[in-house]
């Protein structure tokens, strides 16, 4: 992982790796919010699948950056996630009802902790 000399030159580097590992925590956090909350918001009428095909992707490039990779599938007015970590061992695998939601979740998740990745 490259870090940026100019803005972290004085942090551990065991500071940066627990950062990381919280932010990733959190976004798995997040993920699971999402599968609990589609059982309370039922309603697929708003479903669009190239919004929620755009969004996926741009979830895949967000999580990629905390080396997390994630495989989609638009399935039924849903979508399949599967996470899986650095080494390839799965951390999460469902079905959320609106990534969009999600990645705007993620997204002020991740703005609260350092941008490691510059």
């Amino acid at each position: 992982m490259s870090i940026n000399p100019f803005t972290l030159d004085k942090i551990e580097p065991l500071i940066i790796k627990q950062v990381e590992q919280r932010i990733v925590d959190r976004i798995v956090h997040e993920v699971k919010g999402a599968e609990l909350s589609k059982d309370k918001n039922s309603s697929n009428k708003n479903f669009n699948e190239q919004r929620q095909q755009k969004a996926a992707e741009e979830f895949t490039a967000l999580l990629s950056r905390f080396n997390i990779k994630v495989e989609y599938r638009l399935h039924k007015n849903k979508v399949k996630l599967k996470m899986y970590d650095k080494d390839n061992n799965e951390i999460y695998d469902s079905e959320v009802d609106d990534v969009e939601d999600l990645l705007l979740k993620v997204r002020r998740t991740t703005g609260n902790f350092i941008d490691l990745k510059g």
